[in-house]
């Protein structure tokens, strides 16, 4: 199956009291780099335990898209035990009827209770299936990611981060 890799940010809703942005960071290695190389270094979003928060985004659904929808990224955590539990959705901006100003996503899809790595540090590939109502090739679709750190699933004592540059869009 395809992937496009897709770019989500953590954005504020306009009424400041809805959306709680996940947090942003960059980290650098702590390991000794080889001779002429740089310091590894990359960019994460912070999932807290205390609040739902999210990233956000838009693509462009592909012209080959045909049928179904996953969002999938590598997640890693700081703390060595419990499960945590991730959220998608996604809503197509159509071109013919949707008001955008009214638009609501699709549905809250959940993952599975999943366990952190037992290494801290250490990432892990997961995927959400996505309700894909609506979505057709080629159009405009907006699409959050979240924690749902609330939900009796969700007992990892600590923040879940995913990585940034690993966010795709995997379709039929």
């Amino acid at each position: 199956m395809p992937k496009l890799a897709i770019a989500l940010e953590p954005i504020l809703d306009g009424t400041g009291t809805i959306n709680t942005p996940a947090g942003y960071e960059v980290v650098v290695s702590t390991g000794s780099q080889t001779s002429g190389t740089p310091k590894l270094t990359y960019d994460r979003y912070v999932f807290g335990q205390s609040a739902d928060t999210f990233v956000v985004g838009h693509f462009r659904v592909p012209d080959d898209y045909a049928s179904g929808g996953v969002i999938g990224f590598e997640v890693g955590s700081d703390v060595t035990s419990g499960n945590f539990r991730m959220i998608a959705g996604v809503e197509p901006f159509d071109v013919s009827s949707t008001d955008t100003d009214a638009a609501v996503y699709n549905a809250a899809d959940a993952s599975s209770a999943t366990s952190v790595p037992g290494t801290a540090g250490q990432v892990k590939n997961l995927e959400i299936t996505l309700t894909m109502t609506g979505v057709a090739a080629g159009e405009v679709v907006s699409v959050f990611l979240g924690r749902d750190p609330d939900h009796a699933d969700d007992t990892a004592a600590g923040d879940v981060w995913v990585l940034c540059d690993s966010i795709y869009f995997e379709y039929a």
